[in-house]
């Protein structure tokens, strides 16, 4: 099971079209930290680097949207 499967699981549970996450909510989802690329978008919006926050977003159907200067990532599903 990878770090971010609970991610994953949350997701797949939600009934909404669009939903917005705090880094913190995440964190405590995961049960561990966000990676310092995390407040980079190419972590979550970047299909070629496939990082762990866009893959465990896609497996759920949503795709993801950094809030910059937020610290919050918007999912929408796709």
């Amino acid at each position: 099971m990878t770090k971010y499967a609970g991610l994953t699981d949350y997701l797949k549970l939600r009934t909404e079209g669009e939903l917005t996450l705090t880094f913190d909510e995440i964190a405590d989802i995961i049960n561990g930290y966000l990676p310092k690329s995390a407040e980079q978008s190419q972590y979550w919006e970047d299909a070629a680097k496939m990082c762990a926050g866009h893959k465990a977003s896609q497996k759920a159907g949503y795709k993801t949207y950094l809030v910059h200067g937020n610290d919050k990532v918007r999912f929408v599903r796709s």
